[in-house]
Parts: C-alpha cells; structure tokens; sequence
C-alpha cells in the first residue's frame, strides 16, 4: 500500500511542464487568400488625425487562463505607404485585448491586456505582394513577442494597432489583412472610439464589407496555459497521501 500512496504523489507531482498551443490562426498562406486591409491605426497624439484612431479585432476563445507570448499578424500601408521604406514612418505596435466589443468601442486600449512593443523588437518579413488592391508588394508578416495575460477561460478579442507618427492628412495609413479562405466566424469587428469613423456605437462588423463571404482577419496568437509549480504539485500529491494513510488507519 505505501509503494501504491508515493506512486500516487509522484503522478500528482508530474506535469509541471506547459506545452506551447495557437489559440487563433487566421494568417495568409499566399496571396490569393487576401483581397484588402482593414485599417488597424494610430496617429501621432499630437496631430490632428486621432479621430480616425482604430482598430480592426477578432474573438478568439481559450479553456482557462492564457499566457500569450506571440502575435503574429499580416500588415500593410494605404496611401503614400508604398516601399519598404515606409515602414520608417510605423513607430511602434500595440498589442490590446478586449473583453468584448463593446468594450473595445469605448476604449482602443485593451481592457483585458495592452502592450505597445518597439519596431526593433519585432520581425517584419516583407509578403512581396503585388496585387493593386492590397497596396503593391508593402505587406508584411509582423512577428511581435509580447507578455501579455488571459485571466480565464471565456472569448476575447485581439487587436494589432500601427502606431503612425503623421501629424497632417491621413495620406498615410496602415492596417491588417483580411483572409478570404478561413471560416472562424466572420466575427471580425472595426472599433473607433473617438467617432471618426461613424460607426454606429464606434463599432462595425467588418464581414459585410465588400460583401466578402469570409472576412476573417489574418492574426495568430500563441503561448500557453500555466501549470502550478512542481513544489506546489508534490504539496499537493504529500497532501493526498496523508489523507489516503487517514482513511486507511480509520479502516484498520
């Protein structure tokens, strides 16, 4: 029996490793896939564009509290954003997570989670796209590690954010791909808070535009689920085995 109850603790005590899991996964394979941006910005505070600050957000769901340690998503440029070399103009990238729509049409930082992250700490791979209608050859895979928590299981929604720094016209702007092929319930939104846009309530479906039957937005989010610490799981096996040798010495 003893040989049994520290074998039981020993189960108990193992699994303290988290294994790495993709919660969303919308990101293009080739170009076919995308046909537009959604516009996904943010204007110099200091200029006169802040009203047309927004974001385009997808829901994804998780089985209980989640630590994100990428997100990953397919950008690119409006306007004047037609090299390489207006990238320069993107200063930084936030990363928000709302706890719902609503409540990201009341406030483009995340309410759930926000990090904004410095372009020298992100990879951008340039698509090499060169369809007219997604901006000529300008798009890139944005790889952005973040630090960012779920606090329990439910739905969520993401957004990545370009932070500009024009101050005059919006000649320039930047946003997420959409992709046509996935079907993860065309739930993506644009939320505006500032009103710039005129949604209604600052917030539109963004599956109806263009009337694109799949409108999902090209993001993935990775990282994992915690376990409790090893100590804390050898507590809990010691604990089980006391209360097995309790039970046992009551039935002796």
């Amino acid at each position: 029996m003893r040989t049994k109850l520290f074998g039981l603790a020993a189960l108990l005590a193992i699994g303290s490793v988290a294994n790495a899991s993709v919660v969303l996964d919308q990101l293009i394979a080739n170009q076919a896939d995308t046909s537009q941006n959604f516009v996904s910005q943010t204007f110099d505070p200091l200029g006169s564009n802040t009203a047309f600050n927004i974001a385009s957000i997808e829901d994804f769901t998780v089985g209980s509290q989640f630590n994100i340690d990428l997100v990953e998503a397919d950008m690119g440029g409006f306007g004047g954003f037609t090299s390489d070399a207006q990238w320069s103009g993107v200063t930084a990238y936030r990363v928000e997570i709302y706890s719902s729509v609503l409540a990201g049409a009341s406030s483009l930082t995340g309410d759930v989670a926000s990090q904004t992250v410095a372009p020298g700490s992100v990879t951008r791979t340039n698509l090499g796209y060169t369809n007219n209608g997604i901006q000529n050859g300008t798009e890139s895979l944005i790889s952005i590690p973040v630090n960012l928590t779920v606090p329990s299981a439910g739905t969520y929604w993401i957004g990545v954010i370009g932070v500009l720094n024009e101050q005059g016209s919006t000649s320039v702007e930047m946003g997420v791909l959409n992709n046509n092929t996935t079907s993860g319930g065309k739930n993506a939104e644009g939320i505006n808070p500032a009103g710039g846009w005129g949604f209604p309530g600052n917030h539109q479906k963004l599956s109806a535009d263009d009337g694109l039957t799949f409108n999902d937005i090209a993001y993935r989010v990775s990282g994992s689920a915690p376990v409790p610490e090893p100590a804390s799981m050898l507590a809990l096996g010691l604990g089980a085995v006391a209360l097995l040798a309790r039970r046992r010495r009551k039935t002796a």
